[in-house]
């Protein structure tokens, strides 16, 4: 008895039984983990020590979490806090590396922002925006990490209270959140503080650890079972009493061994000894019996197909875990980049492209009567050890709950639309202090006023509903990575940086040159008269706009060449260039006509023209401006008509605008060099954007059939709906069973518990029949079999054509986007043409007097209304365009199953290496014809296997690796 305490103590306890759990998923995993396509990666049932939501102490006796006061107070409470006591366990080191990742981060900013800028050091370390934990969330090794200053509390501003406060465009709005410190992460980083610190990805890890723990069950149910047991009894009764007087212990041990075999049979061998202590009579007594019994069933439930069907689909149901778990890590990963990262049902994320529903109800079908080790019609009582497969409770395991999607790049495009509408905002602004000081000039009227500031409030309301749209998708974002919602997190732009540099160099194009006009514009005075050639001639060389063209070199020349000619030479000059423009328009027309291309050397010519031209002009309207206000070199004493002076000063401005207007345009097209290339797409040597529409659909659709895990999944549960006809057909079988039974005692009322056998010993042989009158339960559950084998050949079908649906529909997408993105460039060099080119207008000297009446101020401000609300609108459209195909790209290639991830959970995009020339040569007919699956292969005779094989091969040929 105290061995047996001892032993139950030792080996029963929770630690035990956890350590041995882990042991054999960790065996079982192992023995699974063969293929490299979903290998088990980043795999822990445990929660990261790093996570928020690590588990301290001991797990085995978690502290008692703080409980609801309401529930506490109107219920039972029968277990105490032990030792543990009541504590919330939060972990923290995900502070201390998101702490790490900003400072590191913010430097390399500012390495990058100095050599951007020239710079050799980085700014000084008072004007580094740094970030301070939130209320409620302490660690040291944060602060130890991070090193930052408390955050300085602005001063309060007093509310606005006049309509210029409202329109002031440095104002703050109740959103900004522009001086509120943050932690700066990069997509890798955030997508790494996923791996551990996603709720929804340790669900699945969970899952994948739940799917192993039946194997172990099943494995063991087809082992040697071993029981033994003991149970002792004190009896003491007076003489008066039914049998007595007694006064005795009675001892009753047991031990048997109990077998399932993979036929459905049962073996079991059972031996007990009664030990009897009688204190009356000082005696003692022990028997003893062994008892062997084995049971085949020969039709129903015999059978390999019925009595491995729960050990073959729990196995089969791992390997299921395992490729949805692999799979997931790309859907993760997509979640974080792009809010889009579910494509089969049960995932956390809102699914979508699915593939499988996970099943339907049974319409109220149950399950197969043929269970192993319960053998059906045995009259033979067989009891004992044995632990039929299958045998056990359920838990309900309750999920992280589903985020909103809101991923890193989208986040991180509404992030940027907040500094459009800034910079919008700010442009309005110097428009409005432009137009109020316009007013008092008398050159516009107030109602042009009253529109540039209606627009500039239309565009503060704009950017409030950004900031809102922002911080709450900041906030779901924080949710899939993980993080409290008060922690202040931002994105690093590297993504769109290049495109926002764009936008930077754009602006300085129209900046510059109209900087350069402005200054022209201060020549106007009588007295700068004979200084106007000289800088007008120097703004051509010297002006920022023209800094590093080929314009600023050979402009000096070309001025000199119209400078030295005569009046006659002059205008002989530009007839002879006006009869040739002439020539060559006649020519462009005719060859129009005749849909005959014009040619590129013409267009040259006919540009080269036009550049004389405008030379030409300038040099004439120059020289009849000097010798009109100016005597011997000198500026004349009196201005007798400064209206018109002005006039002929705006026509000089405007010709030497026009020769300008070639430098901007050479810089305009070096901008367009610049501009970022799209990230390739391509599978199997074929470029899915370039290549011909139908052998990308062909390549792409036929690589998502072969190697999608979930599609591999719902084809794999085809086979398991068609095992499920044997096994229910099984069940509509007769019963015939063969058994044998022997038995053998030791003498009672002896101590010869080991004299066994002889003729105290039975045998027994026993077939039992019973025919199949009464199956209507198992008929339609056969039947309900029947159906639902078809109903998943629909279901398979129907998959295959889902994921081909989804790559030819992201292969539209990504070639719609890839278009639209080289469209948008021009839409955005358009719009900021329009408003170089509304600003001319606008910056052009006006003549003295009172304000001009008609509609030219009002169409001027229109003019240039319309041009900047466009600008806004290019710069968001052609960040979407960018962010989508990013979105898309991420999409196609998780679809694909082509999206390796590192141990940190992040994509290593080896697509952008890839060489895209090496095209497969598919044929025409196979460009048309279904595409080949392994759907049914092993069905297939040894010939059809061989023209499968052959015809395989001519598909798929053997690629060629440096």
């Amino acid at each position: 008895m105290a061995t047996g305490l001892l032993l139950q103590g030792g080996g029963c306890s929770r630690e035990f039984y956890r350590k041995r759990a882990d042991k054999e998923v960790e065996q079982v995993l192992a023995d699974k983990d063969r293929y490299p396509a979903w290998r088990i990666e980043n795999f822990h049932v445990f929660p990261d020590p790093r996570a928020r939501f690590a588990a301290t102490g001991d797990p085995n006796h978690p502290p008692k979490p703080p409980d609801d006061p309401a529930a506490y107070d109107l219920s039972p409470n029968p277990q105490k806090p032990g030792k543990a006591g009541v504590a919330r366990v939060d972990g923290t080191g995900y502070l201390d590396m998101i702490a790490m990742w900003d400072r590191e981060n913010r430097e390399r900013v500012a390495r990058e922002d100095a050599d951007e800028m020239g710079k050799v050091t980085a700014p000084p370390a008072g004007e580094r925006e740094g970030a301070k934990l939130p209320p409620g969330i302490q660690s040291g090794d944060v602060q130890r990490a991070t090193s930052l200053a408390p955050a300085v509390e602005e001063p309060k501003k007093k509310p606005p209270t006049t309509s210029d406060s409202l329109t002031d465009a440095t104002s703050r709005t109740l959103l900004d959140i522009t001086g509120r410190p943050t932690f700066l992460l990069t997509l890798d980083q955030a997508a790494e503080l996923a791996m551990f610190n996603s709720r929804e990805y340790q669900d699945r890890r969970e899952n994948l650890y739940l799917a192993a723990l039946p194997v172990t069950q099943e494995r063991f149910s087809f082992t040697s079972q071993l029981f033994a047991g003991s149970q002792a009894i004190r009896e003491s009764s007076g003489p008066e009493y039914p049998g007595g007087p007694s006064n005795r212990w009675s001892i009753n041990n047991g031990t048997g061994l109990s077998k399932v075999f993979p036929t459905g049979g049962l073996l079991l061998l059972n031996f007990s000894n009664d030990l009897v202590f009688n204190f009356l009579n000082s005696k003692t007594f022990s028997t003893s019996s062994v008892n062997f019994s084995a049971v085949q069933p020969l039709l129903r439930g015999g059978g390999q197909a019925v009595a491995l069907e729960s050990l073959t689909q729990v196995e089969r149901n791992l390997l299921y875990q395992i490729r949805t778990f692999a799979r997931f890590r790309k859907e993760l990963y997509v979640e974080i980049a792009s809010s889009s990262g579910a494509s089969i049902s049960g995932s956390s994320f809102q699914p979508s492209g699915v593939l499988s529903s996970g099943g339907g109800g049974g319409g109220g079908l149950g399950g197969s009567t043929s269970t192993p080790g319960v053998i059906p019609g045995a009259t033979t009582s067989i009891s004992g050890p044995i632990l039929p497969p299958s045998a056990g409770g359920s838990l309900a395991l309750a999920g992280a709950i589903a985020p909103p999607p809101s991923g890193y790049l989208n986040t991180m495009l509404q992030n940027i639309q907040i500094y459009i509408d800034k910079e919008n905002i700010a442009v309005l602004g110097v428009i409005l202090q432009r137009y109020k000081g316009m007013l008092e000039g008398d050159i516009v009227g107030p109602l042009q006023v009253q529109s540039v500031e209606q627009q500039l409030l239309a565009g503060r309301s704009l950017l409030l509903g950004d900031q809102q749209q922002y911080l709450d998708a900041m906030d779901g974002f924080k949710l899939a990575i993980g993080v409290p919602t008060n922690l202040n997190i931002e994105m690093d732009d590297s993504v769109i940086r290049p495109l926002t540099k764009q936008f930077r160099r754009s602006r300085a194009v129209i900046e510059q040159e109209q900087d350069a006009v402005m200054e022209a514009s201060r020549l106007i005075p009588l007295a700068k008269v004979p200084e106007v050639r000289n800088e007008l001639r120097r703004l051509l060389q010297v002006s920022l706009l023209v800094k590093g063209t080929a314009f600023a070199n050979n402009i000096r020349g070309r001025l000199a060449e119209w400078e030295k000619m005569t009046v006659q030479e002059l205008r002989d000059r530009l007839d002879q260039i006006k009869k040739e423009t002439q020539k060559l328009l006649d020519l462009q027309a005719e060859m129009m006509t005749k849909d005959v291309p014009f040619g590129a050397e013409n267009q040259q010519r006919l540009k080269d023209l036009g550049s004389q031209t405008d030379l030409g002009n300038y040099e004439r309207s120059l020289r009849l401006y000097e010798s009109a206000y100016t005597d011997n070199g000198k500026p004349k004493k009196q201005d007798d008509d400064a209206r018109q002076r002005v006039t002929r000063f705006r026509d000089v401005i405007s010709l030497w605008q026009k020769i300008l207007v070639e430098a901007r345009d050479e810089r305009w097209a070096a901008i367009r060099q610049e501009w970022p290339e799209l990230p390739r797409c391509c599978v199997d040597g074929v470029d899915l954007i370039e290549a011909d529409l139908s052998l990308s659909e062909k390549v792409a659709g036929k690589h998502a059939v072969e190697n999608r895990f979930d599609l591999m999944n719902v084809r794999a549960q085809t086979v398991d709906s068609w095992r499920q006809i044997a096994v229910f057909g099984n069940s509509l079988l007769g019963v015939f069973n063969a058994g044998y039974q022997y038995g053998t005692i030791s003498p009672s009322n002896v101590a010869q518990p080991l004299n066994l056998g002889g003729g105290r010993s039975t045998s027994q042989l026993t077939l039992n029949m019973q025919l199949p009158l009464v199956r209507v339960r198992e008929r339609n559950n056969y039947r309900a079999s029947l159906i639902a084998f078809q109903r998943q050949r629909r279901a398979l079908q129907e998959a295959e054509d889902i994921a081909m649906k989804a790559v030819r529909s992201e292969i539209h997408l990504l070639r719609v986007y890839a278009e639209s993105y080289r469209i948008q460039q021009r839409q955005l060099e358009l719009a900021y043409l329009t408003i170089d080119s509304s600003l001319e207008a606008l910056q052009a000297p006006a003549a003295p007097g009172p304000a001009r009446g008609g509609d030219g101020p009002a169409a001027l401000t229109s003019q240039l209304l319309s041009a900047q609300r466009t600008l806004p609108t290019a710069q968001n459209n052609l960040l979407t365009i960018w962010i989508n195909y990013l979105n898309t790209r991420l999409q196609l290639y998780r679809d694909l199953e082509m999206m390796p991830l590192d141990a940190r959970g992040v994509w290593i995009d080896e697509i952008r290496a890839c060489d895209c020339s090496l095209q497969p040569e598919l044929h025409p007919e196979q460009l048309s014809g279904p595409v080949i699956t392994t759907v049914g292969f092993e069905q297939r005779s040894k010939s059809q296997r061989g023209s499968i094989e052959r015809e395989w091969r001519e598909v798929n040929p053997p690629k060629q690796v440096e």
